[in-house]
């Protein structure tokens, strides 16, 4: 088998075909979705808020997207977590706070459950911060 670089833009989640081989894809929103609800998944809460912050950029950015495939997931530390990070990391992105308060869960959670420690207790999001997620280069 050959290493072969694919570029793919979707723009919905299901099967696409490699070849003779059917492959589950997910579109950008429902990967970042994931994401948020096991950070790990993509190398932790870092690397995610970095993931957000490009995908933010791009033209293809539709944040009621991005919400209903949070929705998807049914996880409210999924909104815990996206809309902290749309505070932190994406100018306080009001769609994404909105609907992240609204369907945020209750109780409390690690904002990277990968990481030991507690850290510090934002009741807003009923997360604790154990990971420092840095503003956006913007906001600096």
């Amino acid at each position: 088998m050959r290493n072969e670089s694919v570029s793919l833009s979707l723009t919905r989640s299901g099967p696409i075909w490699r070849s003779r081989e059917r492959v589950a894809a997910s579109d950008r929103e429902r990967t970042i979705a994931d994401a948020l609800a096991s950070p790990s998944w993509v190398g932790g809460i870092r690397h995610l808020a970095e993931i957000l912050r490009s995908f933010r950029s791009a033209k293809e950015w539709n944040p009621n997207r991005l919400i209903e495939r949070v929705g998807e997931v049914g996880s409210g530390a999924a909104f815990k977590r996206l809309g902290y990070l749309a505070e932190t990391v994406l100018s306080a992105e009001s769609v994404l706070v909105d609907a992240a308060l609204a369907r945020r869960s209750a109780g409390v959670v690690k904002l990277d459950p990968a990481v030991a420690g507690r850290g510090r207790l934002t009741k807003r999001w009923g997360l604790w911060l154990n990971v420092r997620v840095d503003a956006s280069p913007a906001d600096a």
